[in-house]
């Protein structure tokens, strides 16, 4: 499966790990089995780990369709943060730019190039004021 999911109980977060270019079902089974697993715990951070890959080509269509899921699923998810790393500067351009479409939407986002970076900040809680 090209996404592959670890809840990591410390320092408290998911992480996603994206090996080649998912389909959105593919996605969403496997957020659907994250939010199953009794470890996992309302309002924890995530963090989409794409180094491995290229988001570039990810057309805005399915980002929204993907996006569109998770909105239904905030009201039981929990608020939290979610982290997105990369490695191009193309990708960090293409994840930078998709950010700004989705305000509005109750989940803190952030998009990194340091894995260790992005795991520390997701596993804060949402919207800490001491960042501020």
């Amino acid at each position: 499966m090209p996404v592959l999911a670890e809840i990591a109980l410390e320092p408290g977060v998911v992480r996603y790990t994206v090996e080649d270019r998912p389909t959105v079902e593919e996605i969403t089974t496997t957020l659907a089995e994250v939010y199953s697993k009794p470890e996992y715990s309302i309002g924890m951070g995530s963090v989409w780990d794409f180094r491995a890959t290229t988001i570039s080509d990810l057309s805005v269509d399915k980002a929204q369709e993907v996006l569109r899921w998770v909105v239904q699923l905030i009201e039981s998810r929990g608020l939290g943060r979610v982290a997105i790393v990369v490695s191009s500067d193309v990708d960090h351009v293409f994840a930078s730019m998709f950010n700004g479409r989705v305000d509005g939407i109750p989940i803190e986002r952030r998009v990194f190039r340091n894995i260790d970076e992005a795991v520390q900040w997701a596993s804060r809680p949402y919207w800490d004021e001491s960042e501020a």
